[in-house]
């Protein structure tokens, strides 16, 4: 591992970043195609796909995380990604209007840990249950 090197600016030492990566539009279209696919590389994947791409294994990390990041955003924003949402050119797409996602931040929230069943000690029933329980042994 090399050290980076260090350029002084304003007196104070300074990282010199890589310049930021231009990808072809051939790159972008395989990367694209891909996440669609899975929005996670195995090490084997991403040492094919960069290799494949003409790329680093870490350029192909970090498009996948930044993919990944953009698209947690837009989803938390409640928008559909171009890529998610039906085109008039597609053949199988529908016109009926769209249905609420499952995980909409509207609905009421549980802990994903707990299930529904369960019956906590903060429940009036096992409060009765366990008191007459007791009572009768």
């Amino acid at each position: 591992t090399a050290e980076p090197e260090v350029r002084m600016v304003n007196g104070k030492p300074k990282k010199v970043r890589k310049p930021r990566t231009i990808y072809s539009s051939f790159q972008l279209a395989a990367l694209q195609r891909r996440f669609q696919n899975t929005q996670y590389l195995a090490l084997p994947e991403r040492a094919e796909l960069a290799a494949s791409l003409g790329l680093t294994q870490t350029q192909v990390k970090i498009w996948f995380q930044n993919k990944r990041s953009k698209l947690k955003k837009i989803m938390k924003n409640g928008e559909l990604p171009p890529e998610h949402s039906p085109s008039t050119s597609d053949p199988m797409a529908c016109n009926s209007p769209q249905s609420p996602a499952v995980w909409d931040s509207q609905g009421p929230q549980r802990p994903h840990h707990q299930p529904q069943n369960i019956i906590t000690p903060t429940s009036p029933f096992l409060e009765s249950a366990s008191s007459s329980w007791y009572s009768t042994t």
